[in-house]
């Protein structure tokens, strides 16, 4: 016995070599064959093929005597396989003995000799077993379901659905197993009903209601769609013959079609728009985005409509051979078996047709008024184009085509599930390498699907390279249009091709199919399109205006054509995706290939363009999110100003703005590496370098790289000392003093600051001089020197009286409120926090009324007055609706603690558990450890001291670089605590699982322990 499902072992023999087997399990299932068509299956192209088979049948007579018999030119197999009694017990619908065989998946692990052919063959028996084995356990799952066997039904149906190495079920197959998983209530069910109304079939979603159309005999409701179908019925009498010819494999929509995996929304406008009295419909995109294929699927529905009913069936005709427009007429003669290809001739012979389909039309457009007279003769007539340019008919509607779905839904149990992109790669690269495990490759998919812009033949050429590459390598490859540093990335065109026999030469690569559209552009289209590739983002109709010169009419062209595409809302359009247009990445890389003078001509004018726009202030407010749009033609044109001296002022305030931008854009890396490639680009004493320097080294501290930031800053104050550039040297000066504050080097901080102060006093700046003092104050704080920060406020309030209108430093009033309170003077604090309350609202500062009203509350409780702190919390909270999620859950600790003071220890640790869910839904653990200090406080009553103290001892080994927090652990902790404790359980309804795994907490581990002492806590265990 040969056993091939889950691996491969042949019982009682010697030796177990895989590629002999693998011949064995070949010549088992599909019978006898001649030596040579198993040469070139097992051997293509080696020299040596015979010989190499000869040594493989001696070494299988040898392990297996008995198992091979070669009569004359022919090997036989003489060995029965499991796979092939699984097969036939699926024709017996044995569907426990199938199930009894199927050990997993065909050929599981195995390695195999050949090529992509043997492989291919491996990866369709595969399925052809799998398709059965679901079968199988559908048909047990709906027979142990209506025996109401809930366990056994539910096992099957799960099993059905998750069975590796099965194809895309059919509509009705998807149809009984999603029922079936809706039956047993499976966590699968709500995924597979989502399948099924992709399919056109809607499904009862109550479990009685599925098993009820589960009996036998019970009708699902079908697709909906217009009366007729697309389908004309004949007259009656008429009885001319029926074409059903096809003009080769590729439009034989009897023959077996790949799956149309994200198109089922476009096939379903098809069918409404041809069926709605649409005569004339261009399918429009690039090569390669899947319009034959969709062409293909209604030309598969029209006939499987028609076979059992008295209609007249559709027609396609594969135009990609046919380059003469003259020609196209003769190429439709030929296919209807016209008299001529004169139009009269013509349009009898497709009287009896519905529906043509006209495939690749875009080679032979002047044949566009050919369609446009057919139409006119055959008033019954419709016709399905697809095409790369549009007919420019008045009677044409067009369907636009562009990449698959990158969007990736998201299942009941919150996991994200695969884009329609990403289920083609999968498809494609189970086939290119049968040991591909998908699960392990998920981000590295996604992200060559997004290069590529879901684009199906440029996903399937990228899936065939997962035999040498990982999809992660993939994608490293292909990365384009995407700024790492400023540096603009092309892709490797020519990794995107591919040496299968099978595929079409215009399909063969991407630079083929690119190089088509390309050849069929007039000179000055190809000109305009090469000016339009300097954009690396996507750009509005303006900005091409000004940068290009051209006009709507010729992006109206060129989009088409199928180069350009555009937001839902039109060029016009002012909407989110409206107004603006964007290339294939791949698209605009061979442009740049092929028109490099064109672009780079007009680099100079892009880079004033983004320049300017950023000095008029176009990217503030609602239009923050155009900033994102174009960041990276945003970095060329930063590296374009730095080559010409004369635009160092520009450059200069682009610099000055970079930070606030990493701020907006959400990444620090990309912004701080274009800051590095200008300062590369710049001369060593240009006048941009001081400010290019600081706007680095901010960038610098927000992602924690202090040493290096401390560089920049050095480097930049000598650079603006030499300038006489003051404010800005003094910014940077306030930067470094920063850096010292949050390193602990606070005198360093001090000093720094202090100079800043002499200036601005000198200067007469007083803004610059309130904001300086304050941070001395603040400084002085984590110093532990509240005296002094007391007098720094204090300062800092009075600078901030001489402003104009008294100056918004309520901030200083706050600070000054909290130094009071840590001091124990609580009505002075409560003082300063009512008159930052008040100034607050007079100067209108709404956003610091909530913190304000947070810290007053905190100092009514310490003053034992509860009920009036609970009130401003109350306030608070109310006036924060807008505010930070982080803000809001310190607000909701305070009132959980005012609450436990009044007595209200239940709704206490409600508000508790919504801080606690918070700081779980921001992934921050610093909100979560500081939940942790008011946790010990409110569930006191139900903690022993131990695991009280315990807690707080671990809390303190996290806290070290919050001395506030640190603060508030050591007052809390008493001095007759063990020095070694375990931690204790938390509270699941406070600190669910998830929070506690965030703050890093072990509840209960007896090999934990924290020691304290003056010098902090250790750990060991």
């Amino acid at each position: 016995m040969l056993h091939t499902l889950g691996g491969l072992h042949l019982e009682s023999a010697a030796r177990q070599q895989s590629a002999p087997l693998v011949l064995l399990t070949y010549l088992a299932l599909e019978g006898p064959q001649e030596r040579r068509s198993v040469q070139e299956l097992f051997f293509p192209g080696h020299a040596d093929g015979a010989g190499r088979l000869r040594m493989m049948v001696h070494r299988l007579r040898h392990a297996a005597p008995g198992a091979l018999d070669t009569p004359g030119t022919r090997l036989v197999s003489t060995l029965e396989c499991d796979a092939g009694r699984l097969m036939r017990a699926a024709e017996r619908q044995d569907a426990a003995e199938v199930l009894a065989l199927y050990q997993g998946k065909f050929l599981d692990g195995v390695r195999l000799p050949g090529d992509a052919e043997l492989e291919e063959w491996v990866f369709s028996m595969r399925e052809r077993l799998a398709a059965r084995v679901r079968t199988s356990l559908l048909a047990l799952g709906c027979a142990a379901a209506l025996r109401h066997e809930a366990g056994q039904a539910l096992s099957h149906a799960e099993r059905a659905y998750m069975l590796p190495g099965a194809p895309e079920p059919d509509r009705d197959e998807a149809c009984r197993l999603a029922l079936l998983l809706t039956a047993t209530g499976s966590a699968f069910a709500a995924d597979a009903r989502a399948e099924t109304r992709r399919l056109g079939v809607t499904l009862p979603e109550q479990a009685a209601d599925a098993l009820a159309a589960l009996q036998p005999g019970a009708a699902r409701q079908e697709p909906a769609g217009p009366p007729g179908g697309l389908e004309r019925r004949r007259p009656a009498g008429d009885t001319a013959p029926v074409t059903t010819d096809r003009p080769d494999a590729r439009t034989d929509a009897d023959g077996p079609l790949p799956p149309l995996l994200g198109r089922e929304d476009a096939l379903a406008h098809l069918d409404a728009s041809l069926n709605a009295g649409t005569r004339l419909v261009t399918i429009l995109g690039q090569g390669g985005v899947g319009k034959t294929l969709l062409a293909r699927h209604v030309l598969q529905r029209a006939l499987q409509r028609g076979a059992d009913r008295d209609v007249t069936p559709a027609l396609m005709v594969d135009l990609s051979d046919t380059h003469d427009p003259a020609a196209v007429m003769a190429a439709l003669a030929g296919r209807v078996h016209a008299r001529s290809a004169a139009l009269q001739d013509v349009a009898q012979a497709l009287a009896p047709y519905d529906l043509l389909i006209l495939d690749n039309f875009e080679q032979v457009l002047p044949a566009a008024n050919d369609v446009s007279q057919l139409l006119h003769a055959l008033p019954h007539l419709r016709v399905l184009v697809t095409s790369r340019e549009r007919l420019h008919l008045a009677q044409e509607a067009v369907l636009p085509l562009d990449g698959l779905s990158l969007d990736r839904p998201v299942a009941e149990d919150g996991e994200p599930g695969w884009s329609d992109a990403a289920r083609l790669f999968v498809r494609r690269a189970t086939r290119a390498s049968l040991n591909f495990t998908p699960d392990e490759h998920r981000h590295g998919i996604e992200s060559v699907c997004a290069l590529v812009r879901g684009v199906p033949l440029l996903i399937e050429l990228a899936s065939a390279w997962v035999r040498t590459l990982k999809p992660a390598e993939i994608a490293a490859q292909l990365d384009s249009g995407i700024l790492r540093g400023a540096d603009l990335t092309q892709p490797d065109l020519d990794l995107l091709e591919t040496r299968d026999r099978d595929v079409l030469p215009r399909h063969a690569s991407a630079r083929m199919v690119l190089e088509a559209s390309w050849q069929r552009l007039a000179p000055q289209e190809q000109e305009r399109l090469g000016r339009l590739a300097v954009f690396l983002a996507d750009f509005t109709p303006r900005a091409a205006r000004q940068v290009t010169g051209a006009t709507l009419s010729d992006l109206a062209a060129l989009t088409d054509k199928s180069w350009l595409s555009v937001g839902t809302a039109g060029l016009g359009g002012t909407g989110p995706g409206g107004g603006r247009l964007r290339w294939h990445p791949l698209a605009r890389a061979f442009v740049r290939e092929q028109a490099q003078a064109a672009w780079q001509g007009v680099l100079h004018r892009h880079a004033l363009h983004f320049a300017q726009s950023l000095n008029a202030g176009r990217f503030q407010g609602g239009q923050v999110a155009d900033l994102l749009d174009e960041w990276p033609d945003i970095g060329q044109a930063a590296r374009t100003l730095a080559h010409h001296p004369h635009d160092w002022p520009l450059l200069t305030t682009l610099a000055r703005e970079a930070p606030r931008w990493a701020d907006q854009v959400g990444n620090y890396a990309s912004v701080a590496g274009l800051m590095g490639r200008v300062l590369q680009d710049l001369p060593p004493d240009a006048a941009p370098r001081g400010h290019v320097l600081r706007s680095r080294a901010a960038l610098r501290i927000r992602m924690h790289q202090l040493p290096q930031a401390r560089e920049d800053f050095r480097a930049a104050a000598d650079l603006l000392l030499q300038s006489g550039d003051t404010q800005e040297l003094m910014q940077g000066m306030d930067a470094l003093a920063v850096l010292h504050h949050q390193a602990g080097e606070y005198e360093q901080a001090e000093a720094i600051w202090l100079d800043i102060n002499r200036q601005s006093e000198a200067l007469q700046l007083l803004s610059r001089q309130a904001y300086t003092l304050n941070y001395l104050g603040v400084n002085a704080v984590q110093a532990g020197r509240l005296q002094d920060a007391e007098t720094w406020m204090r300062a800092a309030i009075r600078a901030g009286q001489r402003l104009p209108l008294g100056g918004n430093h309520v901030q200083a009033h706050a600070s000054l409120g909290r130094i009071l309170t840590r001091l124990g003077r609580r009505a002075e604090a409560h003082v300063a926090l009512t008159d930052g309350l008040k100034l607050a609202q007079d100067l209108q500062a709404t956003a610091m009324i909530p913190g304000l009203l947070n810290h007053m509350a905190l100092n009514l409780l310490d003053l034992q007055r509860p009920a009036e702190a609970v009130r401003l919390c109350l306030d608070a909270l109310a006036l924060d609706l807008q505010g930070q999620p982080g803000s809001r859950a310190e607000m909701l600790d305070t009132l959980a603690q005012c609450l436990y003071q009044q007595g209200d220890e239940q709704r206490a640790a409600e508000e508790l558990a919504t801080c606690v869910q918070i700081g779980t839904q921001l992934h921050d653990p610093a909100v979560l450890l500081h939940r942790l200090h008011t946790y010990t406080v409110i569930r006191a009553p139900h903690m022993t001291p131990e695991d009280h103290a315990a807690l707080l001892h671990w809390l303190l080994g996290r806290a070290t670089t919050d001395s506030a927090l640190r603060e508030l652990v050591l007052g809390t902790l008493q001095e007759d605590v063990q020095p070694a404790l375990c931690l204790p359980q938390l509270d699941p309804d406070i600190f669910p699982p998830d929070a506690q795994r965030q703050c890093g907490y072990v509840p209960g581990s007896p090999t934990l322990q924290v020691h304290y002492d003056l010098s902090g806590p250790t750990y060991s265990g």
